[in-house]
């Protein structure tokens, strides 16, 4: 995909997605069965979206705002709500937590506390 946009190491695809690609897979066998599910099923979720993204935008900001945006679904859709009490540990080593201090990641965090929490 980043051969299409061209957005470079600190672009979305390469600065972010492959960044947490690669911690999901170092913690993998951390998480537990559930765990594991999520994880599979939210990369696949999150590669198909991020893929449509990319074949239709052309801009990096857009890319990577439209990216962000797909990040609660794909979370939800796939079961966090069920699978994180299970695995805060292996959550936590994975989560670079500097990451959740941009206003488009606290509003992540929000929407799925909301979710999480009120359905």
């Amino acid at each position: 995909m980043e051969s299409r946009a061209k957005c470079g190491k600190n672009g979305y695809l390469m600065g972010y997605g492959a960044k947490y690609c690669n911690r999901f897979k170092s913690n993998y066998n951390n998480f537990n069965t559930a765990g594991k599910q999520w994880v599979k099923c939210t990369a696949n979720c999150l590669k198909l979206r991020t893929r449509t993204i990319v074949n239709a935008n052309r801009r990096c900001a857009a890319i990577k705002q439209k990216a962000f945006e797909s990040h609660v679904g794909c979370y939800t859709s796939c079961g966090f709500c069920r699978i994180y009490r299970g695995n805060i540990t292996p959550l936590y080593k994975t989560y670079d937590f500097k990451d959740f201090f941009s206003k488009t990641a606290l509003a992540q965090v929000v929407s799925m506390a909301r979710k999480c929490l009120f359905g």
